[in-house]
This record gives C-alpha cells, structure tokens and sequence, in this order.
C-alpha cells in the first residue's frame, strides 16, 4: 500500500497510522508547531502531542515519533501550519471522508482491505508488546 500511494504527503500519511497510532483526523489536523487545539509533533523530544483539550482529557498525551515517521515528515513541503494537504477536485481541501475513502481506494489498488483503522490497529499491537497496558 505505501508503495503504491502517489506522493510523499499520502506515504506520510499512512505512516501517521502504521507507526504513530494516529486516527484518520488526528493524522489529517496534525500541526508542525505546539498547539492546544490540535495534535503537533514535537521534534525535540521526538514525540506526538495530543493537547489535553483536543483528548478532552486532564492531560496532554503522547506517543513517541518513530524515527522513519519523523524523517518523512520532516521532508514534507511547508505550506502552513498542518503537515498534510490533500487538493480536492474542486479547488478547496477533502474533507476526512474523502481522505478515508482514497485511503482505502488506495488499499484495493495495492491488493489488500486496510484502512486507517487498521493501520493504527497495527501499530497498537505492535506497540503492547513494548509498554504496559496501562501505558497502551
């Protein structure tokens, strides 16, 4: 499937799930810089913020940048605050559904039923067997 997505801004994105865990719209509001309303990346301490007010939680949460993960984002083109665009037909952005469904067109291309659902499953599962579940 990651071999077969058009660009780097889609392979980015479905790292976002398959090493970061990230749901489809975290991954797609997913900031370069700390936010409070939106997942960010914190570079220097290698890292995905989730601020406490976009879990609706008493906390920020996090989950660690995966060094693959971190090197494409880094190579992303900037074009503002979100690491990824995704150009409708029509000239605007899609929306999270249209997002999803070429995630899974995507996926059918490559052979296989995979959504950015199971990406993150995948990364849950690889991720349990290096913390504890409460951690998980």
């Amino acid at each position: 499937m990651y071999a077969k997505a058009p660009d780097d801004n889609m392979r980015a994105f479905l790292l976002a799930g398959w090493l970061g865990g990230l749901r489809l719209h975290e991954a797609a509001d997913l900031e370069r810089q700390e936010s409070n309303s939106a997942p960010w990346v914190d570079f220097s301490r290698d890292r995905v913020v989730f601020p406490a007010e976009f879990v609706k939680s008493g906390e920020d949460q996090w989950v660690p940048l995966d060094p693959l993960l971190r090197a494409i984002l880094e190579a992303l083109p900037r074009r503002g605050r979100k690491f990824f665009h995704f150009p409708s037909q029509r000239g605007g952005q899609l929306t999270l559904a249209g997002i999803g469904n070429t995630v899974r067109r995507l996926a059918q291309k490559a052979g296989v039923r995979l959504s950015m659902h199971s990406l993150r499953k995948g990364f849950g599962c690889r991720y349990a067997g290096k913390v504890p579940a409460q951690v998980l």
